[in-house]
């Protein structure tokens, strides 16, 4: 079983030891532990939790970003795979806010399109690069995607 990533203003590594028959966190130790640390962010394979609420994907969670209030995740895609749109922006409660913007819908004329592989903020903005080498700019208020 894999370990148990977490973030806040210290790192956190709960040994397998640490965790539920079924792969969950134990909450309450959790809540002891961060109380009055602001908010808890785990995830591990396809579930984030945020605090004490969590939400789960089809796909496991390859990567996660924080900005204000704001949770980007990158879901773990293969080049080949058919899923292409696996960015998401969740809230505090662990809600999905929104899912990145089809290329089609967006109006790119882009051929053959791939899943994005790696995300990034910089300087506010936040930035995708997909497995073809391409990079793109994503709003944070609504994942409303452009070419750069």
């Amino acid at each position: 079983m894999d370990w148990v990533k977490g973030y806040e203003e210290f790192p956190l590594y709960a040994a397998p030891g640490d965790v539920t028959n079924d792969n969950a966190p134990d909450m309450r130790v959790l809540k002891a532990f961060f109380e009055g640390k602001g908010r808890l962010l785990l995830y591990e394979r396809n579930r984030i939790y945020i605090g004490l609420s969590s939400h789960s994907f089809d796909l496991n969670i390859k990567e996660v970003l924080t900005r204000g209030e704001k949770y980007i995740v990158l879901l773990d895609v293969s080049p080949y795979c058919s899923e292409l749109n696996n960015i998401f922006c969740l809230d505090e409660n662990a809600e999905v806010l929104w899912r990145v913007e089809d290329i089609h819908d967006a109006g790119l004329d882009i051929p053959n399109p791939k899943p994005y592989e790696s995300v990034q903020i910089n300087e506010g903005e936040l930035y995708a690069h997909d497995s073809s080498g391409r990079d793109f700019s994503v709003d944070l208020m609504n994942g409303h995607i452009y070419m750069i």
